[in-house]
């Protein structure tokens, strides 16, 4: 089957960020060159950075992506600039379970003669409604993966994050590799806001072989219209007993032209204020916000911040001044400056279909399960993890049995193309 014609675009973007101390100086110019595919998702970054205007650009790190048909990431390579050519240095790449349940992302280490080296694999389960009910990861030790240490950094040992949902209320418990278990850290216990009940968060902590409650924050948000409130005030479980010890208040007016902030600290049994900001919304494209705090019994303002966007809201310019004696002095400025480009080809694609292999996992042969039709100028080739082929038959004979034997260990693509279709199958060789 043949996709009729389509158009398929090919969007690029260069961002430059250029950075200027109080006196107008350059400090240092970024430079990042993104380009996306026809969906819009990020296929390549490319970051450059210049120290001055007297030297030219050095590239950094350049960042590969690759999607699979639903548009979910499948492979990320990560290389840096080893000129006169680009050093692979670390990849990661994603499996997903057909029913959407079970993920798997898996980190791995690149050396000087491109051979990867397993590092971390991250499993997340969601329930049938998306959301997440674990995560794990683990490290590559003793040639398979286990919870324990990282290997290559010496610190961060396993971690495993278990979510529960009670109704209005959502458990999430954090668990630590010690030594040869898992041993409970600290939990978040997050409760909707429900009739008169605001929406709260407690944290607490295992010791002594019990949950102990450290901290608990309760949020109130308020609208009528054109002024919006939000209050969120933070308590110590202190000698038995939850006391208050801060309290931010966030109100919104006229939709979204003004907004004011202050925190406050509880003090001899009443909130004192301790910091207050405004920031003011002078069109959908300039925004001010100035900082102050409290001293001497007055509000001192301190520090002043402005934004510019462009006509796709893309910040464009960020200024931080603060006040030294009654006068605003520039500290640093930022100004952002973007080029696009959009080259569309018309292409004839291939519908992409999947056929099954068996033996599989297999150590050696398999045999292909192909549906019935003519291809012609059939092309057999075998991908590994990271997506380099590693064998390929030139042009196929037809043959339903492909002998493996020789690969190493490890999870590959067949992908058999032909003029008029693509088709691939996923195989362990064990």
């Amino acid at each position: 089957m043949v996709v009729p014609l389509q158009a398929v675009a090919q969007h690029s973007e260069t961002e430059y960020v250029e950075n200027h101390d109080g006196q107008g100086r350059l400090i240092v110019t970024a430079r990042y060159e993104r380009s996306f595919d026809a969906n819009g998702s990020l296929i390549e970054e490319i970051s450059a950075f210049q120290e001055s205007t007297d030297v030219d650009f050095w590239l950094a790190n350049r960042s590969t992506w690759t999607y699979d048909e639903q548009n979910r990431p499948v492979k990320n390579v990560l290389e840096r600039n080893r000129k006169p050519a680009w050093e692979a240095y670390e990849s990661i790449h994603w499996d997903y379970s057909e029913d959407h349940t079970v993920t798997i992302r898996i980190r791995q280490l690149i050396d000087g003669t491109g051979t990867p080296q397993n590092v971390e694999r991250t499993t997340e389960r969601f329930d049938d409604n998306g959301e997440l009910l674990s995560r794990m990861n683990e490290y590559w030790i003793d040639e398979g993966w286990r919870p324990g240490r990282d290997p290559i950094r010496g610190v961060d040992n396993s971690r495993w994050l278990t979510v529960e949902r009670n109704g209005l209320e959502t458990v999430t418990t954090n668990l630590q590799w010690q030594f040869t278990e898992w041993v409970q850290t600290i939990r978040y216990v997050e409760t909707a806001a429900h009739g008169d009940q605001p929406a709260s968060t407690m944290i607490q902590i295992f010791l002594g072989g019990a949950w102990q409650n450290r901290s608990f924050r309760q949020e109130w948000t308020t609208s009528d219209g054109m002024t919006t409130r939000f209050e969120s005030v933070s308590h110590n479980w202190i000698e038995g007993a939850w006391v208050r010890s801060s309290r931010l208040e966030m109100v919104t007016s006229n939709g979204k032209d003004e907004r004011t902030g202050m925190v406050s600290d509880w003090e001899d049994d009443a909130w004192q204020p301790s910091s207050y900001f405004s920031r003011f919304e002078r069109s959908d494209r300039r925004s001010i916000e100035i900082r102050y705090r409290m001293e001497a019994g007055g509000w001192l303002a301190t520090a002043k911040e402005e934004w510019q966007r462009d006509l796709e809201g893309r910040i464009i310019l960020r200024s931080m001044d603060v006040l030294s004696d009654g006068i605003w002095q520039p500290l640093n400025v930022q100004r952002w400056s973007f080029a696009t480009a959009t080259a569309v080809d018309t292409i004839e694609l291939p519908a992409v279909t999947t056929f099954q292999v068996s033996p599989n996992p297999t150590s050696g042969r398999v045999t292909l399960h192909l549906e019935n039709g003519v291809r012609v100028n059939p092309r057999l080739e075998v991908f590994d993890i990271l997506g380099r082929s590693v064998t390929s038959t030139g042009t196929w004979d037809g043959g339903q049995v492909v002998d493996l034997d020789g690969l190493p260990a490890g999870v590959y693509l067949l992908r058999l193309r032909s003029e008029d279709r693509l088709e691939t199958a996923k195989v362990i060789v064990k």
